[in-house]
Parts: structure tokens; sequence; C-alpha cells
């Protein structure tokens, strides 16, 4: 090998570590920022005494970078508890998950991140493409559907 081949097998390998800090970021930075995001959706009804929210810290485990936390939330109202919680990073479908669930039933908002920016969708039992974006209404409907579990 010569060194310039030497050169460039290095510089290739410092672009791909670069690019993969680089997604880990945005997935932590995009994590954090759906959590609260859905702090925000329910401020009213916190604001109206009907669910409380709990902000946690978890610990999840990267291969490459390691031990890091990021927020997860537990929602309770005056009969059931809700638990938000990221999961995965690297994922068969889509760039993170973020669990959603009650001891009933359970749903998953993916994280789809493309040219820079990140869609979460609301995974149901459609395929990926049809899945909806996640906004106020739809996390409210996905709400309802666990309470009512």
């Amino acid at each position: 090998m010569t060194q310039m081949q030497a050169l460039l097998n290095l510089l290739e390998a410092d672009k791909k570590h670069r690019q993969a800090s680089q997604a880990f970021n945005e997935w932590v930075a995009s994590a954090k920022a759906i959590v609260q995001q859905i702090r925000n959706w329910l401020s009213v009804a916190r604001k109206r005494g009907l669910l409380e929210i709990e902000v946690g810290k978890l610990t999840l485990l990267d291969d490459e970078a390691g031990e890091y936390e990021l927020p997860e939330l537990v929602i309770r109202t005056a009969t059931h508890k809700i638990w938000v919680r990221p999961t995965a990073r690297k994922t068969a479908i889509g760039d993170g998950h973020v669990e959603v669930w009650s001891s009933g039933a359970d749903a998953r908002l993916v994280r789809f991140a493309e040219d820079g920016r990140t869609i979460w969708r609301i995974a149901d039992d459609r395929k990926p493409e049809k899945w909806d974006e996640a906004n106020e209404e739809r996390f409210a409907s996905l709400l309802k559907k666990l309470l009512e579990s």
C-alpha cells in the first residue's frame, strides 16, 4: 500500500467516524426535542390538573457512543400510567424509536431523518410510508387509544 493510499484510508475512516458522531448527536437532540414537544402538547391537560407528568432520566447504551442519558416521561392520570421512553437509535425502520405504552397497550413514534430535518411518525398497522406525522392531534388520539385499552 502506498503512503497516499494509506492517507486516503485514514481520511475515509475519519469521515465515517465524523458522520457517525453527527448522526448520534442528531438522534440525541431529536429524542430530547420530541419528549419536550409531548410535554408541550399535554400542557393544557396538565394545567387543568387532568394529568401529571414526571420527567426522569433514562440511561441507554450505544455501540459507538457508549452510555448516554435521555429524558423519559411518566404521564399519570387518575386511573392510568403511560410511559414515553426513547428506546433505540439504530432500528430496522426509521432512525430511532420512542416507545409509548400503558399497562394495556403500546405504540411507537418512529424518527425519520432526511436532508438535515427530522420527522416523527406514529407507527400503526399500515405500511411506514402511510404513517401519520406526529402532531398534537395525532398524539392526543394515540393517548386516548392507550387510555381506553
